[in-house]
């Protein structure tokens, strides 16, 4: 799965390919309708990707993300300080 989020003053959104091996399976784009942040989208995504993959009952996942922060929030290498991001993180652990 690779996931990916932006966001600017236009808006925000996340989007999501899921692969089986080398072959693309579902390609996705959402736009978010509230407001969020660079590291709220990318997390969103994140989510998203899971709930697709666990949607097509995945035996192994795999997640590949540009978000340093993300990355590193998730292997208990950053500390997770803000409400939001935290609650991203209980949500994925899960």
């Amino acid at each position: 799965i690779f996931v990916d989020g932006s966001s600017n003053p236009q808006g925000s959104g996340a989007g999501i390919i899921l692969e089986n091996g080398e072959e693309a399976l579902i390609e996705v784009s959402l736009g978010l309708a509230f407001p969020t942040t660079n590291n709220q989208d990318e997390y969103e995504a994140f989510l998203a990707g899971l709930r697709l993959a666990e949607d097509m009952d995945a035996e192994e996942i795999k997640i590949y993300t540009d978000s340093q922060l993300v990355a590193s929030q998730l292997t208990e290498d950053y500390q997770t300080k803000d409400e939001r991001l935290t609650a991203y993180l209980t949500l994925i652990k899960e």
